[in-house]
Formats: structure tokens, sequence, C-alpha cells
């Protein structure tokens, strides 16, 4: 009976987490959000998939990736800025 109960918990657990995992975005998905240039969208994506998987390395390469596509986009606004002012001038 215990030996029953056991297997159908861990059953139970095996089911939950693959279920868990079938929503979560793929990699492909979350890359393709960013080539399109939806990189914050790409982002909360990622933020998801970190919630579920805190110790996968992949996703924390791929979120540090985001993080600096981020960074250089916003260089690259402020950058256009400053010449379009200057042309004003």
């Amino acid at each position: 009976m215990l030996k029953r109960l056991c297997l159908m918990f861990l059953l139970a657990v095996a089911v939950v987490g693959v279920s868990r995992a079938e929503t979560d975005p793929s990699v492909g998905s979350i890359y393709e959000e960013a080539r399109s240039g939806h990189v914050a969208r790409a982002i909360e994506m990622m933020k998801q998939v970190l919630r579920d998987h805190p110790q996968s390395a992949k996703a924390h390469y791929v979120m540090a990736e985001l993080y600096a596509e981020q960074a250089s986009s916003q260089r690259r606004g402020r950058s256009s800025t400053k010449r379009s002012d200057s042309r004003r001038g």
C-alpha cells in the first residue's frame, strides 16, 4: 500500500513537472521576440523560465544576453537622439 502510494506520488510529481515545462516559452521563441525588436517582452518570457528553472545556467546566460541587448539598444537610442538634437541647433 505504501509502495503504491509512493509510486503514485512520484508519477504525479513527474506529470506536474512536465506540464510546467510545457508552458515555458522555448529559447527559440524568446530569441525570435528579441530579434523582432521586442526585447522587453523576451525578458519577461525569460523571467518565467527562470522562475520555473532557477538553477538553469542556460536560462541565466540567455537572460544576460537579453539584458546586454537591451542596454545596447538604449545606448543606440540615446546616441541617435543626441545626433538629431545637434543637427537642429
